[in-house]
């Protein structure tokens, strides 16, 4: 039988090239679709090149191998021909992200699928969230991400801050009419936190851009971006491992005016969910951990995505 391309085939690449790399398991649950019929259906996708999977292999994790799943150069080529995708953004953009970039890129994902099944539990949420490496949103004339910054540091005339975060994104409560805005940064290990001569470097400038950031304001740009009043934002930061995480919680500790930022690790995520009780806050988890969602959190429904 000749392939037959649908509309929620088309939705199903838009979604794969919006996050470059899913397991299979992140794309059903990121589209809310029932994995065994998505596993009947990539073949067919994979077949008129559209797709293409790969074995994540039993390094990355323990256990069985997951499939991952990434676009082909055709399924780029079909998405600028339904006009999802613009003509001039280069294949590069839109394809599987490098080897040694994947189980970052894993990461981020998985954090930005429970946003979205956090939203399909809560309907009162709404969540936007901006990647770096979006092909579908504009990129100035040097061809930076729009969430990429650049700024003078206050009360200098040279010191220039620049930092690109793996995402950022507005959580809006509809019926309190509030919208938080939060930036992420993903922590596999493979920076050091300092050095050993205990010069900021790594994970520590990045806490204090965001520092200079928030005393310049400069937050206040996704105001009109998004119609709406911040008065501050969240730092979330997501690291792999529970050593990590304890590493990370460290440093906040040694470091004044952190209360803006938020800590976790993969474990936790997976366990309880980005809504969960799962954030220290600050100081590390000396106090109770705290949801993202603060002391007015809805009630989610029961889990509506697939098995």
């Amino acid at each position: 039988m000749p392939f037959r391309q649908t509309d929620e085939d088309v939705s199903f690449l838009v979604g794969v090239a919006e996050h470059r790399v899913l397991t299979r398991g992140q794309t059903a649950r990121l589209l809310g679709r029932n994995l065994a019929a998505l596993g009947r259906r990539l073949p067919a996708l994979e077949a008129a090149g559209l797709v293409r999977t790969v074995v994540r292999g039993f390094r990355a994790r323990r256990g069985r191998p997951e499939g991952l799943v990434s676009l082909a150069e055709k399924g780029v080529e079909l998405l600028k021909e339904k006009g999802c995708l613009k003509p001039e953004v280069p294949a590069r953009r839109v394809l599987s992200v490098e080897p040694q970039e994947t189980e970052h890129q894993l990461l981020t994902n998985e954090f930005r699928v429970q946003l979205e099944e956090m939203v399909r539990r809560a309907p009162v949420l709404s969540v936007q969230f901006l990647s770096a490496n979006s092909p579908f949103l504009a990129r100035s004339a040097g061809d930076d991400p729009v969430v990429r910054e650049r700024f003078r540091a206050s009360g200098t005339a040279d010191e220039w801050v620049e930092f690109t975060p793996d995402g950022v994104f507005r959580l809006t409560h509809s019926e309190l009419r509030k919208t938080l805005l939060f930036f992420l940064e993903v922590d596999r290990g493979t920076e050091p936190v300092t050095t050993s001569k205990g010069t900021r470097e790594a994970i520590c400038r990045k806490i204090a851009n965001y520092q200079a950031y928030c005393t310049a304001g400069r937050y206040k740009r996704y105001e009109g971006m998004w119609n709406c009043t911040l008065k501050q934002f969240r730092l979330l930061l997501l690291t792999q491992t529970a050593t990590g995480l304890a590493a990370l919680c460290r440093l906040v500790q040694q470091m004044d005016g952190t209360g803006f930022v938020w800590l976790t690790d993969e474990q936790r995520l997976k366990s309880a969910g980005v809504w969960g009780a799962i954030w220290a806050r600050g100081r590390g988890f000396r106090g109770q951990p705290q949801s993202i969602l603060g002391s007015q959190a809805p009630i989610l429904l029961p889990s509506l995505g697939p098995p």
